[in-house]
């Protein structure tokens, strides 16, 4: 009996402690819950009765890389009705820019909630938008409490390139929150190198032409800071800040804005749909057709390709015969020795059209020609400016006569800048390049055979070989536009009979209107179906190389020509030549000697090995006070080889200009049409 009270009272004893522990638990539980309860809940701004921004301040730090970093900080009230586990953030990924930026629109994100660390609990990506989702999926924050989040990210390749401006054009607050913002602030900084061409900002909804809802903008140094009336959800800011395009420096893959980069992406882009959506077309006309056919067809087919390509064969060699009778003699010269001293009867600009055949760029004849007049101390050339600085004309060539006056620099004191180009300029320049180039081939054209007789032989046959194929593979369609093929022939022989100079443009007019529709019609029967197609499409494109073939090396010097052709090669051996004093009887050059060389050497294209070889004493020229008056390559510190070549750039693009090449460079012109921006909510 005593045993069994003491094994009762034992467990009474175990059973209290567990009840004992259980209460005190339970007593921690509701009393932490009691606790959380009682915290004071913080009221929301007057007006303002659901989840919103109550701050929203941008900062945005431009670099002279064209990347810009911002840091963003929100400050919004969260009942728990959308804000339950945090905010999300939307960044635009289907802007302009992407596409010549990185995958993901920003760079680096960071986010903190109260100056702590927070989570990135989702992220989704797609073409429209870079999402990123702030807190945990499994944890709900308290409600009816502000909450602090600060966001930092880097857009690489931010700043908008254009010809006229690099602009920084963006939507500083997004067009997308789901919530009304009671105050915002946005500061823009800048190198303090660069400089504002001028700024605007649009405020509201997107669209809006106005900055209705801008208080106040401050300009200083280097920064500018926007702030405003409040704004109401998916309403934004928008602010185009316009810069001197020397902020960034362009480069093949950070390249300049205009219409003609984003008509060719778009093209880009419709080509490839469209060769995917042949391509599909094909694959299904290739699985729905008659094999049984193709086997019936395979021996004839094959006979006549090979027919045809047997023709081709014979072409090329027949081709290659006539190089030999009569391409080949173009390399048949004078005796070639080293020439110390460039030749006195031709100019450099002429000494490069005899050189090419008649075959040269106009704007390259221009530069060459100004070069030589720079030479002979009769203007000065630097890098945006061609100034007249003497009035001397006796020993200048009728060419580069012609370049002074065509360019209206016939008295001492007239200068052409390039700073500013215009079309009026470009058409200037254009007509100056025509007429140097109707000079030199009016004086020297018979210094050079053209031998285009038979070069439209060699047209005719390849008709002909193509009208017996086309004709083999039964496309009557194709032989309906043999006319146009004898028409674009034509064409082209009308185009040869006008000068040397517009061979090459002979040759793409008949390329493109024959050989190209004939392929393309060709391709009207599909490859799977008619596998044996395969050569006579080759045949085409072997047809079109032996043009080039034939169009390049059937020219050749005449006698006049080989003579100074085997002089022009002795320069050529002289510059060359790996060291200095390795040739017999080399004089020892001065800078004279160096200076009258060298427009002979840009026109044959060697100008950076002749000026590499005299690099040293170009530095002690330049020391001399005596010699200092006399160069001709600009006024700066920098070598005169960086001048020219920034003067070739300059003037090659004031050549070409065109007022449509450098529109858009204005930058947005309502609210909402910058880059960047997005906006976000509650999640």
């Amino acid at each position: 009996m005593t045993t069994v009270c003491r094994g009762f009272l034992r467990q009474s004893v175990a059973l209290s402690q567990l009840y004992r522990a259980l209460f005190f638990s339970l007593l921690v539980l509701f009393g932490n819950t009691a606790f959380a309860q009682q915290q004071p809940q913080q009221q929301p701004a007057e007006g303002y009765s659901g989840e919103y921004i109550d701050s929203f301040r941008a900062h945005f730090d431009i670099r002279d890389d064209g990347s810009v970093l911002v840091e963003e900080t929100i400050r919004v009230y969260a009942k728990r009705d959308a804000i339950k586990r945090g905010i999300y953030r939307a960044f635009p990924n289907n802007k302009r820019m992407v596409y010549h930026r990185t995958y993901l629109p920003v760079l680096d994100l960071s986010v903190e909630r109260d100056g702590l660390p927070e989570n990135i609990g989702k992220e989704e990506i797609n073409s429209n938008a870079y999402t990123a989702y702030f807190g945990h999926s499994d944890r709900f924050l308290p409600k009816n409490r502000f909450y602090t989040y600060t966001l930092r990210y880097r857009m690489p390749k931010a700043i908008y390139q254009f010809e006229e401006a690099d602009n920084f054009d963006w939507n500083v607050i997004g067009h997308q929150w789901d919530f009304a913002i009671r105050s915002w602030e946005v500061t823009v900084s800048y190198p303090a190198a660069a400089s504002v061409l001028d700024d605007k900002v649009f405020t509201g909804p997107y669209g809006s032409e106005t900055a209705a809802k801008l208080d106040r903008i401050t300009r200083t140094d280097g920064q500018v800071v926007l702030s405003g009336a409040p704004l109401n959800a998916r309403e934004g800011v928008t602010y185009v800040l316009r810069f001197d395009p020397s902020l960034v420096s362009p480069g093949e893959d950070y390249p300049v804005l205009n219409e003609a980069y984003f008509e060719q992406l778009e093209r880009e882009r419709e080509a490839a749909l469209e060769a995917e959506r042949q391509r599909q077309e094909q694959l299904a006309a290739e699985r729905a057709a008659d094999r049984a056919l193709l086997i019936a067809e395979a021996e004839s087919m094959l006979l006549q390709t090979l027919c045809l390509l047997l023709a081709f064969v014979l072409l090329w060699v027949a081709a290659l015969a006539l190089w030999v009778r009569v391409g080949r003699q173009k390399s048949v010269l004078p005796v070639v020795a080293p020439q110390f001293f460039p030749p006195s009867f031709i100019g450099p600009a002429a000494s490069r059209y005899i050189n090419r055949l008649g075959n040269t760029n106009p704007t390259k004849l221009l530069v060459t020609g100004l070069v030589s007049l720079a030479v002979k101390g009769c203007i000065r050339l630097e890098d945006r400016n061609i100034e007249r600085i003497s009035a001397k004309e006796s020993n200048l060539t009728p060419a580069e006569i012609g370049i002074l006056n065509d360019l209206n620099l016939g008295i001492t004191g007239k200068s052409f800048s390039l700073k500013k180009r215009s079309d009026s300029k470009a058409k200037r320049l254009r007509k100056a390049g025509e007429n140097l180039t109707k000079r030199l081939r009016d004086e020297y054209r018979d210094t050079y055979r053209t031998n285009w007789p038979w070069l439209v032989l060699t047209l005719l046959a390849i008709n002909a070989i193509w009208f017996v194929g086309v004709s083999l593979t039964q496309n009557y369609v194709v032989l309906l536009l043999w006319p146009l093929s004898g028409l674009s022939m034509l064409l082209g022989l009308v185009v040869l009979r006008a000068g040397q100079n517009l061979l090459s443009t002979g040759t793409v007019i008949y390329t493109l209107s024959s050989g190209g529709l004939l392929y393309a019609a060709v391709n009207w029967i599909p490859l799977g179906q008619h596998p044996f197609y395969l050569p006579v499409h080759l045949s085409f494109v072997a047809s079109a190389i032996l043009v080039y073939f034939v169009r390049v090396h059937i020219s050749n010097f005449s006698q006049a020509g080989s003579e100074i052709a085997a002089q022009l090669r002795g320069l050529e051996m002289y510059i060359k030549a790996a060291e200095r004093g390795t040739l017999k009887d080399e004089p020892d050059p001065d800078f004279s000697h160096f200076s009258a060389i060298y427009p002979y050497a840009f026109a044959l294209g060697l100008h950076t090995l002749w000026a590499s070889k005299f690099a040293r004493d170009l530095e002690v020229w330049a020391a001399d006070e005596q010699l200092s008056s006399a160069y001709w390559y600009g006024t700066d510190d920098r070598s005169f080889e960086d001048t020219l070549d920034k003067f070739e750039d300059r003037f090659a693009s004031s050549y070409s200009y065109s007022t449509s090449s450098s529109s858009g460079s204005g930058g947005s012109s309502f609210s909402g049409g910058g880059g960047g921006g997005g906006g976000g909510g509650g999640w």
